[in-house]
């Protein structure tokens, strides 16, 4: 891993992510007769795309970054009876390649708006707007779907907000953003 090079007397860090994705829970296998009976079982599935590597670029301590991340996507393709769905994301430490790591109490998200949605129901951005914003220091809904009777899909285009704390050093960071949906 390369050093940054201090510019102008100021310390320079350089800030990486990891998109990771995590998937609902698939049906039994062996799902009982009598649930058949009384619900639909259908073969499709609620998948979710994400960004899965992206720069967010450099700052100097006592910044505050914001970064758009590429489009995250959910399709649910499950048809008729279940097409309620909730996004969620959480995040790592922002670790340097020695020192202190950037806690996640440093980050935040916010989903903004639906860039794209099909099917029926409503769509819930988790965070609509910067002023509410949310730490990422727990997980938190990136997106919802409920209300809805067949197959649909809702992609955003979310924001990242990374407050460097005025004791990074300089050097490249790393770290994740995870999304999943159930």
């Amino acid at each position: 891993m390369n050093r940054m090079i201090p510019v102008r007397g100021g310390r320079i860090l350089a800030l990486w992510a990891t998109g990771l994705i995590g998937h609902a829970p698939a049906p039994p296998a062996n799902a009982s007769a009598d649930l058949a009976s009384v619900m639909p079982l259908h073969s499709g599935a609620v998948t979710i795309t994400a960004p899965t590597s992206f720069s967010l670029g450099k700052a100097r301590p006592g910044q505050t970054m914001v970064s758009r991340l590429k489009p995250v996507r959910v399709d649910d393709t499950r048809g008729p009876g279940a097409a309620d769905w909730t996004a969620t994301v959480s995040a790592t430490e922002f670790s340097p390649g020695s020192g202190r790591a950037i806690t996640k109490a440093h980050i935040s998200y916010w989903s903004g708006p639906a860039i794209r949605t099909t099917g029926d129901g409503v769509f819930t951005p988790g965070q609509l707007s910067r002023g509410r914003a949310q730490s990422l220091s727990t997980t938190r809904v990136a997106f919802s779907h409920f209300e809805g009777s067949s197959e649909n899909s809702a992609s955003w285009r979310p924001f990242l907000v990374i407050s460097i704390p005025d004791t990074a050093a300089a050097d490249e960071y790393a770290g994740s953003i995870i999304h999943s949906v159930a």
